[in-house]
């Protein structure tokens, strides 16, 4: 059998002995789907990882990549050494594994992330651009959202569902600028105590009543402070202030349709809601 090492593995990623399914393809991006409804992400390398992600080299990839594509139901199961696909290739788990939560808390700057955001010119799904947003304007929908997150703080339920699987994409609008919003939360080493409960009220099944099953898994992810590595890039930036170097910037913005712009939305968001909360 041919034997696959990936280049990284998520600690996050979903380890369910079973079969799996093709769920879809993508040119760089391989998505499986286990018996529990759980993603499985294969990336082609050099973009970025998931948290129910691994790295795989690009060659390995391309072969994959055109193994499913010509047959999408060939068997495909998980067991205690890896992925198996047509009993011929083993996807090993013997790989670097990459912990993808938030390691040191800081205080965020809302005035860095405000210069930082009106810099670029980008279209967000729902709101315009990113040099168009000011907090003394916000839409309803993200005002709605700031007050729920702010109840949310103050050790209350919330009710996300006016804005979860808002807009169009495989992850909406709505769900990537929440992404967003618990990122900036989860790096605050005040409010992120405050968020134990999320995974609680937001379980996987219920998300996956309200948006595609792709969004609902990074949802149910960030609901546990489980981010993708290119969040987490752009979170080491506004942690250490640089202005110098955006590449991570670019490469998240360069992300989906409108997913980049609507990410980084939501940190803006979210470091508001932060600087409301606890300056009035």
């Amino acid at each position: 059998m041919k034997s696959v090492k990936p280049l990284a593995i998520s600690t996050a990623i979903p380890n369910s002995i079973g079969s799996l399914h093709c769920f879809s393809i993508h040119d760089r991006v391989i998505n499986l789907l286990n018996q529990q409804q759980q993603l499985i992400t294969l990336h082609r390398h050099h973009n970025g990882i998931s948290p129910m992600g691994m790295i795989i080299k690009e060659c390995d990839f391309d072969y994959l990549h055109s193994l499913l594509l010509a047959n999408q139901s060939r068997p495909i199961k998980q067991n205690s050494q890896g992925i198996v696909v047509n009993n011929e290739i083993l996807i090993s788990n013997n790989a670097r594994k990459l912990q993808l939560q938030i390691t040191q808390k800081f205080i965020s700057s809302f005035t860095f992330i405000d210069q930082l955001i009106h810099q670029f010119d980008q279209p967000t799904g729902l709101f315009g651009s990113l040099k168009s947003i000011k907090k003394n304007r916000l839409p309803t929908e993200l005002h709605d959202l700031s007050e729920q997150i702010a109840l949310l703080l103050e050790g209350q339920s919330i009710d996300l569902s006016s804005i979860i699987g808002l807009g169009p994409g495989l992850t909406p609008t709505g769900d990537d600028v929440i992404t967003g919003v618990l990122l900036l939360l989860f790096s605050d080493p005040f409010c992120s105590r405050l968020l134990d409960n999320l995974p609680n009220q937001f379980p996987l099944s219920l998300l996956e009543q309200q948006t595609t099953k792709v969004s609902a898994n990074f949802l149910h992810y960030a609901m546990m402070g489980i981010f993708s590595a290119n969040l987490l890039n752009v979170l080491h930036l506004i942690q250490n202030k640089r202005y110098t170097n955006l590449t991570a910037v670019n490469r998240l913005l360069s992300y989906g349709h409108t997913s980049g712009a609507d990410l980084l939305l939501g940190m803006w968001l979210g470091s508001l809601i932060l600087e409301k909360y606890k300056y009035g």
